[in-house]
């Protein structure tokens, strides 16, 4: 399954949301920016990748990975109850 990164970062006083190379938005705060990344990301696994959001410190540079989406093995999903 492919992956992709969502990497919220602050730059010039906006939160910015990153994929890769590509800036898809920016918001004021930095819960409404992990919000649209937490948002893109959840959306990304209808497309069949596996992702995950990375919250940069604007302060230290360190980093928070947030748990990854994505769908697991479509085969070992259990089959639907039987009604009886």
């Amino acid at each position: 399954m492919p992956g992709q990164e969502y990497v919220v970062r602050q730059a010039d006083g906006l939160w910015q949301v990153w994929l890769g190379a590509r800036l898809i938005g920016g918001r004021s705060t930095r819960l409404e920016a992990m919000n649209m990344a937490d948002c893109f990301a959840q959306r990304s696994t209808i497309r069949g990748y596996q992702s995950r959001v990375v919250v940069i410190d604007p302060d230290d540079g360190s980093s928070v990975m947030l748990p990854a989406f994505g769908h697991g093995d479509r085969n070992s999903e259990k089959a639907p109850a039987e009604r009886g």
